[in-house]
């Protein structure tokens, strides 16, 4: 069973359809006495009425027009079988992209490190003729740079998601 918003909408207010998911009509609300078509509504019922400037999703709507309170509305809807749209996504911001960046460089200078510890342990099995000071100590030095690589990058990670979170706290607190 498809609960459809449109058709729903349908009884309080004549609706014509403009383009794909794009209706418009006469604003359905009890307090705007509408002589234009001036309310908008997409296929999901997220309206907004351009005579009185009042918009929001479904629930909201409906708690207007039935003048009920909104969590009346939203169950109302919930049992006819009306399903509320997901979420949007979060927006990525560029402490995201940055800590998105830092994080594959993390996790190259880890396969570098696993690179060498492997080469390490493969030079320790070579007996002391064969052994290969050189190439020992190129490995030994890849190695250790991995290693300070990788608590370099562990504490910029953490730096930036601490400042992300702070930022994210200082927008809350502002709103």
């Amino acid at each position: 069973m498809s609960f459809d918003p449109v058709q729903y909408v349908e009884k309080f207010t004549e609706l014509q359809q403009r383009a794909r998911g794009d209706w418009w009509g006469r604003c359905p609300l009890p307090d705007h006495d509408d002589s234009t078509p001036s309310f908008h509504m997409d296929g999901s019922g997220t309206f907004y009425c351009f005579g009185c400037n009042v918009g929001g999703r479904f629930p909201s709507l409906i708690s207007r027009v039935k003048q009920v309170p909104y969590s009346e509305a939203r169950a109302y809807l919930l049992a006819k079988g009306w399903e509320p749209p997901p979420d949007k996504p979060a927006r990525t911001t560029s402490a995201d992209i940055h800590l998105r960046g830092l994080e594959r460089e993390a996790a190259y200078w880890t396969a570098q490190l696993k690179q060498t510890a492997a080469e390490l342990a493969q030079l320790n099995e070579q007996s002391e003729e064969a052994f290969e000071w050189d190439r020992y100590a190129a490995v030994t030095k890849a190695h250790e740079r991995a290693e300070r690589e990788l608590e370099l990058l562990d504490a910029r990670i953490i730096r930036t998601s601490v400042e992300q979170k702070d930022l994210t706290f200082e927008s809350e607190s502002i709103t």
